[in-house]
């Protein structure tokens, strides 16, 4: 008898030691877990001050892309300015360009919702921001090709040679 109340003390005994060690190791986990997390919303917050930064750099290139773009609306010199706006719209792409390149981390993390308000905030703005910019470009470009149509119309009835349109490169 009494070896059979040690054999159920043991393996209370041991029945506890595994419950704890479960515990320790869950706790363990969740820790690590969370500083992952606070580590990713902290990556977050640095990289989106970056693409603020870049942000505005895009909004720079865009205004003068647009401003050289309307101040040249005559048709007689149009084909003259031509290079210009496009070495304007590639600028203007390159940075958009590089605002992909850089955001890659922004969108694969700004995927989940946080459990802090200011990270999901800067997620939701970074969300909305870079589609914006890569709309606005798209829309830059239709503005810019129309133009070359009224252009190569035109020039057509003028005996002038027509102009290209441009294709955008990257992969908006």
């Amino acid at each position: 008898m009494k070896k059979k109340y040690y054999f159920i003390i043991i393996g209370f005994i041991l029945f506890l030691i595994s419950i704890i060690t479960i515990i320790f190791i869950l706790i363990n986990n969740i820790n690590k877990d969370k500083q992952k997390l606070n580590k990713k919303q902290e990556q977050i917050n640095q990289e989106y001050n970056a693409f603020s930064n870049k942000t505005e750099d895009f909004k720079e290139i865009r205004n003068k892309f647009l401003t050289s773009l309307n101040e040249n609306n005559f048709y007689e010199t149009f084909s003259e300015v031509y290079v210009m706006l496009i070495n304007n719209l590639e600028n203007y792409e390159q940075v958009l360009d590089d605002i992909k390149s850089n955001s890659t981390n922004l969108v694969n993390n700004c995927q989940i919702v946080y459990n802090n308000s200011n990270t999901n905030k800067k997620c939701e703005a970074f969300n909305y921001n870079y589609n914006t910019l890569t709309k606005t470009f798209l829309s830059d470009v239709e503005i810019f090709n129309k133009k070359i149509e009224e252009y190569n119309n035109w020039a057509i009835n003028n005996n002038q040679s027509p102009l290209d349109k441009y294709n955008a490169n990257s992969e908006v």
